[in-house]
């Protein structure tokens, strides 16, 4: 489940696995899922498994939304616990 917590006004968190946050990383450039998995070294069905799950958590916005988000947001990942912190 995300954390659904706010640290400043606009600035979301969200927890998410370490598959989850390479292919967040990797959605900026808008690749398709057999390049994620390509990249990555996953199938294509794992690909999309990563980013329905990834999708859920924001709230299940498109893939389109999940790329413009990846690439117009300041972002930053902290390794302890996986979380994507987005800031507005």
């Amino acid at each position: 489940m995300a954390i659904l917590k706010e640290d400043a006004p606009g600035n979301r968190t969200y927890a998410l696995t370490d598959q989850e946050c390479a292919l967040f990383v990797r959605l900026q450039t808008g690749p398709s899922n057999a390049e994620l998995g390509e990249y990555l070294h996953l199938t294509e069905r794992t690909v999309k498994f990563h980013l329905a799950n990834i999708r859920s958590k924001l709230g299940g916005i498109s893939r389109l939304q999940l790329c413009l988000l990846a690439a117009h947001h300041e972002f930053c990942l902290t390794s302890e616990n996986h979380d994507v912190c987005l800031t507005a």
